[in-house]
C-alpha cells in the first residue's frame, strides 16, 4: 500500500484535528487493512482493500453523523491502530490483538477527556507511524523519525489551534 499509506500518513500528520471525519475516516482504513491483511491474507489483495475501505467509510460516516461518539471512535481506532504498529515493530505478533484494544481504549478514553490535544495528538501519532512504516528505515533511525514526524504534526496542528473558537467536537 506504499504511496497510499505515505499519503494518508500525512494528511493525518498535519490535518487530523482540521478534517476529524477524514482522520476517523483515514485510521479506520489503515487499521482495517492491517487487520484484514494478517486476518484475511489468504483472500487475496483485493479483500484485504475492500475490508480497509469499508472500514474507512463507516468511520467517516460515523464521523459526520454522530460527532461526539466519532472522537471516542476516532480515540479507539488510532489507539488500536497505534497499538497494532507497537506490537508488530517489537515482534509481538502474539500480543498484537491486545495491544492494539489496551492502546485503542487509552485513546478512546483521552480523546474523551482531552478533546482537542487529543485528536491532534492521535492523528499525528497515526499519521507518524503510517509513514515511518512505509519508509526504508530500521532501527534507531526509523525510531528518530517517527519522533520527528510526531512532534513535528503536533506543533503544525498545534499552531493552528485557536484558542478563541469553541472546539467543533462539543455539543
Amino acid at each position: 500500500m506504499g504511496i497510499a499509506n505515505l499519503l494518508l500518513g500525512a494528511v493525518l500528520l498535519l490535518f487530523g484535528r482540521r478534517l476529524y471525519w477524514l482522520f476517523v475516516g483515514i485510521v479506520g482504513f489503515l487499521l482495517g487493512a492491517e487487520i484484514a491483511a494478517v486476518t484475511l491474507a489468504e483472500q487475496g489483495q483485493m479483500v484485504v482493500i475492500l475490508v480497509a475501505v469499508a472500514a474507512g467509510v463507516i468511520g467517516a460516516v460515523l464521523a459526520i453523523l454522530l460527532q461526539r461518539a466519532a472522537f471516542a471512535l476516532a480515540g479507539l481506532l488510532a489507539g488500536g491502530f497505534l497499538g497494532f504498529e507497537i506490537s508488530q515493530a517489537a515482534g509481538w505478533e502474539d500480543w498484537a490483538a491486545l495491544v492494539a484494544i489496551v492502546l485503542g481504549v487509552i485513546g478512546c478514553i483521552a480523546a474523551i477527556k482531552l478533546t482537542d490535544w487529543a485528536i491532534i495528538a492521535l492523528s499525528a501519532l497515526a499519521g507518524a507511524a503510517a509513514i515511518a512504516e512505509e519508509l526504508p528505515t530500521t532501527g534507531a533511525v526509523s525510531s528518530l523519525l517517527f519522533l520527528v514526524l510526531l512532534v513535528f504534526g503536533m506543533a503544525f496542528q498545534g499552531s493552528r489551534l485557536k484558542r478563541t473558537q469553541p472546539s467543533p467536537y462539543r455539543t
